[in-house]
């Protein structure tokens, strides 16, 4: 149960749309996880370290790939995505192939 409960802070899936650091509590200024397995057939990997985001998804399946990700200018290498502001997150969208990784850096 415990370790449910540190997953939903770190990683949900609602609504098709994978959401990164959902619940991450104010006083965590650094953090960061490895391999966890989102719905849709996708792993994620995220850290924030220093101010900066770094979100890298593994796709398992080809589709449309949605993130929710904490407010910030985005980058990638090589990687065409939409991105447009939801509330307060930005959610970016990616056409996903079958063993893609996609990272994305936000400052």
């Amino acid at each position: 149960a415990f370790a449910q409960g540190v997953h939903e802070l770190l990683l949900q899936c609602k609504n098709g749309m994978i959401h990164v650091f959902p619940a991450l509590p104010a006083s965590w200024k650094e953090v960061a996880f490895e391999n966890l397995i989102a719905e849709g057939g996708y792993r994620v990997d995220a850290s924030i370290k220093n101010r900066k985001i770094t979100v890298t998804v593994t796709s398992k399946t080809t589709g449309k790939m949605k993130l929710l990700l904490p407010p910030a200018q985005y980058q990638t290498k090589g990687v065409t995505f939409q991105s447009e502001p939801l509330g307060n997150l930005l959610l970016v969208t990616v056409d996903a192939k079958k063993g893609g990784t996609y990272t994305f850096i936000g400052n």
